[in-house]
């Protein structure tokens, strides 16, 4: 099963890295900075296309597999869009209380709207940041995190890393807090 998943992020990759590459063909072709031989285009776009495409999907599963602290990856560790389920009651406020004052946190945007907390997190090298969605229900809460471009291809791990950051962080919220 996870050669399967792995061979699907190398193929997407493939895909978007091999249409970058033809567009810096055509690009390269009509500003007139020389003619250039169909081997040397069918090397550069290979080269664009195999060089990024094998080195974003290595660093994705490694990112991943380091969040996870095993090499076993599922296909659900590739979704761009993460969330976790945590059997705990807090109240809302106490919640936002906490989360504003963690130093993981802190620098993220928060606020209240109806039973949710919306955030967002710093932008990252290469990302845009995330936005945040933790849902409170009787007795469970719902965290969410999914990357604010919805183009993005690889999030080397961020979302599942910010989801299990705020689940660790509410999990040891008392109820006293």
């Amino acid at each position: 099963m996870e050669i399967r998943l792995i061979a699907k992020q190398y193929a997407k990759s493939l895909f978007i890295y091999g249409i970058m590459a033809g567009f810096t063909i055509v690009f390269w072709n009509y500003t007139g900075s020389g003619k250039i031989s169909l081997e040397e285009k069918v090397f550069i776009v290979l080269a664009i296309w195999l060089t990024s495409s094998i080195s974003s999907v290595y660093i994705q599963i490694e990112s991943l597999k380091r969040i996870k602290n095993s090499k076993l990856l599922t296909k659900e560790d590739f979704k761009m869009c993460q969330t976790k389920l945590l059997k705990k009651s807090i109240p809302i406020e106490n919640a936002l209380q906490v989360l504003r004052s963690n130093k993981v946190t802190e620098k993220w945007n928060f606020k209240i709207i109806d039973s949710e907390i919306y955030g967002k997190s710093k932008m990252w090298i290469g990302l845009c940041g995330e936005n945040l969605k933790i849902g409170f229900f009787v007795n469970q809460i719902t965290i969410q995190s999914r990357p604010v471009l919805r183009t993005t291809i690889f999030d080397n791990g961020k979302n599942l890393r910010n989801v299990k950051a705020i689940k660790k962080i509410l999990a040891n919220i008392s109820i006293e807090d």
